[in-house]
């Protein structure tokens, strides 16, 4: 990701974020399932 500007790192960086966040939350959801 490119971020020009500060404010875009941050933005970028919340959004690298939350979406790791949602990522390993699906991969866990995943996961369950399949164990169970």
């Amino acid at each position: 990701m490119v971020c020009p500007s500060a404010y875009h790192r941050k933005v970028c960086l919340l959004q690298h974020y939350s979406i790791t966040q949602f990522l390993l939350f699906f991969l866990n959801s995943v996961s369950r399932l399949v164990t169970s």
